[in-house]
């Protein structure tokens, strides 16, 4: 039995050595719920994916626009172009020809000084 106690004892003694060594790590801080969901869900390949569709679909654009002025647009504007034109060359022939204004006389005392 004393042999026993003596073991305990010298137990006991390396554990306190053991606590008296022992370091205790704390930290301090809030958790960061906002950052950690908005980093959760991004995605650079999805993003880099979103704006190469659209670039394609101004690219799109573009070229339907282009397609349209080609094809409709270019044609109208040639023919009222021609109308406009043939109607001036029409109403300088039939229309009278108006006499050129008659030089004013010059107010007295008036000089020109150019």
């Amino acid at each position: 039995m004393r042999g026993q106690i003596e073991v305990l004892d010298a137990e006991r003694t390396r554990l306190a050595d053991q606590v008296s060594y022992g370091t205790l790590v704390v930290t301090f801080g809030l958790e960061t719920v906002a950052v950690q969901e908005t980093a959760k869900d991004w995605n650079p390949g999805k993003d880099v994916d979103a704006a190469t569709a659209t670039l394609i679909e101004l690219g799109q654009g573009l070229v339907r626009f282009a397609i349209w002025f080609v094809i409709v647009l270019l044609p109208l504007l040639l023919v009222l172009t021609v109308l406009v034109v043939l109607t001036r060359k029409a109403g300088r022939r039939w229309l009278p020809k108006r006499e050129p204004a008659a030089p004013t006389k010059p107010i007295e005392g008036w000089t020109d000084q150019r």
